[in-house]
């Protein structure tokens, strides 16, 4: 497995970094909501770590399922959620293994996880994966950037 080999997620010490620094911006969070709620229906984030956001979106009342490839953050958020009263659907798998029990009006990745499939064949079919579990008219929304092409390099 190469350093860049992400396919368990983020496990041992980076879950619990991702754990201790949990709280989502505002701004980001009314972003999703607002989306979520106006595409109707259950909701699905499929890169959720350890609940950054569906947590919080869940406390607002929304519909969502989490997946994610880290058993340690699913362990963290499954923790998170019940220290908050919720119990909330949560997969262990990862982005391109996407197969869950419904269609979603909403699809959402933040915090740019989407760019962590390097391979651009790999992003096609999860791609093509998450088109097939929306519902008609849902919408995918993914934070990505551009990378540049001359500092960032794909797997040796």
């Amino acid at each position: 497995m190469s350093n860049r080999d992400l396919s368990r997620g983020y496990n041992g010490l980076a879950a619990d970094l991702l754990h201790a620094n949990m709280i989502a911006p505002a701004r980001e969070l009314e972003y999703f909501e607002r989306r979520i709620r106006a595409n109707g229906g259950k909701a699905l984030e499929p890169a959720c770590g350890t609940g950054r956001h569906l947590i919080p979106l869940l406390e607002r009342g929304l519909d969502s399922v989490g997946a994610d490839a880290s058993a340690d953050a699913l362990r963290l958020a499954r923790k998170a959620a019940r220290e908050r009263g919720l119990e909330p659907e949560f997969y262990h798998q990862t982005m391109q293994s996407c197969c869950v029990p419904y269609t979603f009006g909403t699809i959402y990745i933040p915090n740019g996880s989407f760019p962590l499939i390097w391979d651009r064949e790999e992003a096609l079919q999860t791609l093509a994966l998450f088109r097939g579990h929306l519902a008609p008219g849902g919408q995918l929304i993914m934070e990505t950037f551009v990378p540049d092409p001359g500092g960032i390099r794909g797997p040796d």
